[in-house]
């Protein structure tokens, strides 16, 4: 079906992501394997590590030494997984949509240049709302909830905006602003929606987990393999569904544009030139805004 760039309600946008993830399901899960996989690998590590402190006294301290230079090393490959694999879906979700085609390595190779600036921008998000987050205990509890999760609203398409404008850090986030001020809502639901399937999928896994480590927990040592089985339901998970949000807030990244930069009309006028003009069409590319 041909692409028609047009304002979207909330249900066409949630209705474009399904069908979007539906009809490119190998493409997003797959970016998302490799990201997922090296979560897997250090958090079993980890696992490894705690079991290692509970077989002996003697081998606790040690265990203890080694998780806690561990644990940075946890810190960053969770950071540094996280964007690429929001980066990664951001370009191919820009791909898809637009239709034109594309693979996971293409994805991959798109944000190799922008990936400091895709790293930055997470680190400066997350360091906000965690200030926000302080500020808002002392002002109001009710503050530790609601300024972290405006600063994530506000921010929610600086890493479309990085990856498909190659803007820097902070002028992305402002840039991610703009497009989101008059339209907090939409995005809130959104959000929130995708959010609530994420946490709900990740209980499915956290459930029976925790009942069954209470029970072996009850006759003795939890076992490495159960620590991996229940990382690697977790992993699919992530594959699975953690792709959604990532395009839903591609989708709103258009939308906004489309609502505010006339982008419908903007690439048509760049279809239509580079139509004529077959090695332009090579070459080109309508993902750059105008300046605002």
């Amino acid at each position: 079906m041909a692409l028609v760039l047009r304002p979207l309600s909330i249900g066409e946008m949630l209705d474009r992501t399904f069908s979007l993830y539906r009809d490119h399901f190998k493409l997003f899960v797959g970016i998302f394997v490799v990201p997922q996989l090296a979560i897997f690998v250090v958090s079993f590590g980890m696992q490894v590590i705690m079991h290692a402190a509970t077989t002996s006294s003697t081998a606790a301290p040690i265990a203890g030494i080694g998780l806690l230079l561990y644990l940075p090393i946890v810190f960053v490959i969770a950071l540094a997984t996280y964007a690429l694999s929001q980066a990664a879906t951001v370009y191919a979700v820009s791909q898809v949509y637009l239709e034109r085609p594309t693979t996971i390595s293409e994805s991959y190779l798109f944000i190799k240049d922008r990936f400091w600036s895709i790293l930055a921008v997470i680190v400066l998000v997350g360091l906000a709302g965690i200030v926000g987050a302080m500020v808002g205990v002392i002002a109001l509890l009710i503050g530790a909830i609601v300024i972290p999760v405006l600063i994530v609203l506000y921010s929610s398409l600086a890493v479309p905006v990085t990856v498909l404008e190659g803007r820097d850090p902070i002028e992305s986030i402002k840039r991610s602003y703009y497009l989101v001020k008059d339209d907090l809502g939409r995005i809130f639901v959104v959000w929130l929606l995708f959010t609530v399937i994420r946490t709900a999928a990740g209980y499915l896994v956290a459930i029976p987990t925790f009942v069954l480590t209470m029970m072996f927990q009850q006759h003795g040592q939890i076992p490495l393999w159960f620590s991996a089985v229940s990382g690697l339901a977790g992993f699919i998970v992530g594959c699975v569904v953690g792709p959604l949000l990532t395009i839903a807030l591609s989708i709103a990244y258009y939308d906004e544009r489309v609502r505010k930069e006339a982008f419908d009309m903007q690439f048509m006028m760049a279809t239509i030139d580079h139509s004529a003009t077959p090695a332009a069409a090579s070459s080109g590319s309508s993902l750059v805004p105008p300046s605002v």
